[in-house]
């Protein structure tokens, strides 16, 4: 998608590579694209050339949720666990998508989705927006992400749910 291209300002590789894009969806009639990413979700709905197309775009979690209120996926087995859900950045605060996700977790047997204390639009960003939850630091216990988790855990989750 080229989203941590653009976000880094290299203007003119994206322009290139959204070109190359645009025509490989074309080429195929592409009229719906699923992302796994919220930063691909972002710039294929809200980033030139790619918010002029026709395209129906949909972060997969969206996808699922459809899924699963019209039938067509029946989770099957229990999982009984505490879990908690992580708003990406890119997926909540930007795009306003908050409850696809839920709704796939609530659709889970056993599963007790429990909210944080900063979620949807006071959800607090984990750092790993250009790949940093996995950059080196000199003091770990100061990264966003440690801070997120240690959060999670005072509510007594034993699950950490993202979608990013």
């Amino acid at each position: 998608c080229g989203d941590h291209i653009l976000r880094m300002g290299e203007k003119g590789l994206f322009e290139m590579l959204a070109e190359h894009n645009v025509v490989m969806f074309q080429k195929f009639n592409a009229n719906r694209i699923v992302t796994l990413s919220p930063h691909c979700y972002n710039t294929f709905k809200n980033d030139k050339p790619y918010k002029d197309l026709a395209l129906n775009v949909q972060h997969y979690t969206q996808f699922l949720a459809e899924a699963v209120e019209n039938g067509r996926l029946k989770p099957t087995k229990t999982y009984n666990r505490r879990v908690a859900y992580h708003d990406p950045c890119f997926l909540g605060k930007r795009n306003q998508i908050y409850e696809e996700p839920r709704r796939i977790l609530r659709s889970i047997k056993g599963l007790e989705l429990i909210e944080m204390k900063r979620t949807r639009e006071a959800s607090f960003c984990c750092g790993g927006g250009a790949g940093r939850v996995w950059t080196e630091e000199a003091e770990p216990e100061k990264r966003p992400c440690v801070d997120r988790l240690k959060e999670a855990l005072e509510l007594g989750v034993e699950v950490m749910a993202v979608t990013c």
